[in-house]
C-alpha cells in the first residue's frame, strides 16, 4: 500500500511540472520519429518541429549583373584547404575591368538550412501534460 501512495505522490508531481527538458535521437524522417531518452518514441502531432529544422532550399533564377565603367577585382595571397595530405599556395591577383561588361549568373538551389538526419541528437520541450513536445534543435 505504501508503494502505491508513493506512485501516485510521484506521478502527481510530474504532472504538476510545466514543461520538461528531454533528449532524444531522430530514428527515422518519413514520418519524422524520435526515441526519447530511450524510453518512448514520438510521431505525428505530438511532434511540433520547427521549419529551419526540416531544411528547405529557394531557387535563384538565372539573371545577369551589369557592372558599369572601371573596377577592379582582387584575390588575397592564401593556401588552399589541405586535400591529399597538401595544399596549395596563391598569391594574391589583381584584375582591371575597363569599361562596362556583364556577368551571368546560372539558376540554382540554395540551401539554407540543412534538414533532420537520422542518427541526430536533439532537444525537446515537453508541454504541460506531456501532450506535446516541441522539438527545439540538434545537441
Amino acid at each position: 500500500m505504501l508503494e502505491i501512495m508513493k506512485k501516485v505522490a510521484r506521478q502527481t508531481a510530474r504532472a504538476d511540472a510545466p514543461a520538461c527538458w528531454m533528449f532524444g535521437t531522430v530514428t527515422a524522417l518519413a514520418p519524422l520519429t524520435v526515441c526519447v531518452d530511450g524510453r518512448f518514441y514520438l510521431s505525428g502531432a505530438p511532434l511540433v518541429v520547427l521549419r529551419e529544422l526540416l531544411g528547405h532550399s529557394h531557387g535563384v533564377a538565372a539573371h545577369q549583373v551589369d557592372a558599369a565603367g572601371e573596377h577592379g577585382h582582387t584575390v588575397p595571397d592564401h593556401e588552399t584547404q589541405a586535400a591529399q595530405g597538401h595544399s596549395h599556395a596563391v598569391s594574391a591577383l589583381a584584375a582591371q575591368a575597363a569599361g562596362s561588361h556583364s556577368h551571368g549568373v546560372p539558376a540554382r538551389e540554395t540551401e539554407t538550412a540543412q534538414a533532420l538526419a537520422v542518427g541526430d541528437k536533439v532537444a525537446l520541450l515537453r508541454d504541460h501534460g506531456g501532450q506535446r513536445y516541441l522539438l527545439l534543435g540538434r545537441v
